[in-house]
């Protein structure tokens, strides 16, 4: 899926979403990028299956592709990075994805 077509699927109202708070910054190794909400939510691992290929799946993380990019997505929430270093492009997919898959807690400024 890309980011381009999934912001088609969406009502107009969308697109004139608030920025979340979320805490983006490169892992302790500083080999990926860790993105976390100021809140605690839950993601339905599940239910990425089907919008995204699942290269793993267990039942606290999935390592899903996104636009060429793996994402490893635990079910409390953070998402790492491992070959994307650019903030920007995090954040964008980070939204969609909490947006699309959170079951509870969203936390918008």
């Amino acid at each position: 899926m890309q980011l381009g077509s999934w912001l088609a699927e969406k009502p107009k109202i969308i697109l004139v979403m608030v920025k979340m708070e979320l805490e983006i910054k490169p892992c302790k190794t500083k080999a990926t990028f860790s993105v976390k909400p100021k809140r605690q939510i839950t993601i339905d691992l599940p239910k990425l299956k089907n919008k995204f290929k699942i290269k793993i799946e267990t039942p606290i993380a999935s390592v899903i592709e996104f636009e060429g990019e793996e994402v490893i997505v635990h079910r409390h929430g953070e998402l790492k990075f491992k070959t994307l270093k650019d903030e920007d492009k995090i954040r964008k997919i980070a939204e969609m994805i909490y947006l699309e898959f959170a079951k509870k807690g969203l936390v918008f400024r």
